[in-house]
């Protein structure tokens, strides 16, 4: 069975209580991953992201040196 709310299944998985893939969980909420990189590699790599948007979609890019993203 699905879990609907993004803080529950973060601490479903943190207490090890879930262990299994977290795709199709929170119905209703984008799932990101954070991609750190050197300065000199981001844009290539946000090329490779806009070639790919299927698998590599981007939901947000900050500027260098910064620790937060636009909304």
């Amino acid at each position: 069975m699905p879990i609907p709310n993004p803080r529950e299944l973060r601490l479903a998985v943190r207490s090890g209580q879930f262990t299994g893939h977290t795709s199709g969980h929170c119905r209703g909420f984008v799932q990101g991953n954070v991609v750190i990189l050197p300065e000199d590699w981001a844009g290539e790599f946000l090329r490779f992201c806009q070639l790919n948007p299927k698998p590599c979609p981007l939901i947000a890019v900050s500027d260098a040196g910064q620790y937060s993203l636009p909304p």
